[in-house]
């Protein structure tokens, strides 16, 4: 806005109502893009794609947590957006080693072992013992994908 009087934009973004103002379509596009958010399509989608696919979504998503960030720094401040996303990094890690603890399962390729050492293989490697591409690669309750 430059050295321009903000005070009329300021008014009139006060008199929108929540459901109208920008942090509220941000809020529920986030609501709507994980409302059915399944682990085991995602894991199915990275085992499946091809590199180049993979590429694009990489591309796609790059810059998108260091957006969110911004955005809850800029809603929140700071501190309570690091305290947010501090929290839910652990909080994911907890539900993810709780889940492959009560599957029997290890961690997979890139993700800590309490041991502190990653796991070895390559990538998109279920370890079981299915016939079958597709089936091998998203598994069952046997395979180490979650």
């Amino acid at each position: 806005m430059g050295h321009k009087d903000v005070r009329p934009a300021i008014e009139e973004i006060t008199a929108l109502p929540l459901e109208k103002r920008y942090t509220w379509r941000v809020a529920s596009a986030l609501k709507w893009a994980f409302a059915d958010f399944e682990g085991l399509s995602v894991v199915a989608d990275r085992r499946t794609l091809c590199q180049e696919d993979l590429d694009k979504l990489v591309d796609l998503l790059r810059v998108r947590p260091i957006q969110f960030c911004m955005f809850l720094a800029a809603l929140f401040g700071e501190a309570r957006m690091e305290k947010l996303i501090s929290s839910s990094v652990e909080q994911v890690k907890t539900l993810r080693a709780n889940r492959r603890k009560a599957l029997g399962r290890e961690p997979e390729l890139g993700e800590s072992r309490p041991s502190g050492r990653t796991g070895a293989g390559e990538l998109g490697r279920s370890g079981n013992s299915h016939s079958g591409r597709l089936a091998s690669r998203i598994g069952c309750a046997k395979c180490r994908i979650w």
